[in-house]
């Protein structure tokens, strides 16, 4: 697989990602959960659109460049990353009891409330797609095939989860009992694991 950026500066990531939306970093809860991490951890970094043709090699985005090199995968980036850069993780401070908790945390947002989302986007997602902007540089007569690839991916994905054979309104109740219980992991502290943001 080719590179984004053959030449390269050494020691930056390229962050491959999706356009950027006019209202936020990302659309993408990976993609701006990378980008967040790559701010936090004071890597250099420079963002790579891609207009949702690239993708990874294992065919995901958000991925990176770094010295010649693709990485996929933003929890394998993440967790790749400080070693190549000498830095110490942001879970450092954890005990082992809290790392744990952490990754029940982790699994409930990625592997829970994220596919709720997909459940949401696959039947609903038009109107968002063209209102964040993320399509405006797809020239207008192809707008309207992108949309349906995008949406057409989701509600695969959602099917072949099992989110995607609920109805809108069954999914709205899962994402509502997740969100209350994540409210009330996180209580009145600053972060989900104490008084340190962690990744």
């Amino acid at each position: 697989m080719s590179l984004m950026k053959p030449i390269f500066e050494k020691d930056v990531v390229y962050l491959v990602q999706f356009p950027r939306p006019t209202t936020c970093p990302n659309m993408s809860p990976f993609c701006m959960k990378l980008e967040t991490w790559l701010r936090m951890m004071e890597i250099k970094y420079e963002h790579v659109g891609n207009n949702f043709r690239t993708m990874s090699r294992k065919g995901q985005v958000p991925f990176i460049e770094l010295n010649g090199e693709q990485l996929a995968d933003s929890n394998l980036i993440i967790q790749e990353l400080p070693g190549r850069f000498g830095k110490k993780s942001l879970d450092e401070h954890l005990t082992e009891e809290e790392k744990a908790q952490a990754t029940a945390l982790h699994a409930l947002i990625e592997g829970k409330i994220f596919w709720n989302g997909c459940g949401f986007l696959a039947p609903s997602g038009r109107p968002m797609l063209e209102s964040y902007g993320m399509l405006r540089d797809i020239p207008f007569l192809l707008k309207p095939i992108v949309v349906w690839k995008i949406l057409q991916y989701f509600k695969n994905r959602a099917y072949y989860h099992g989110i995607g054979r609920h109805s809108v309104q069954e999914i709205a109740e899962f994402e509502k009992k997740d969100l209350k219980a994540l409210s009330i992991l996180l209580g009145n502290k600053p972060f989900f694991m104490g008084e340190k943001p962690t990744t």
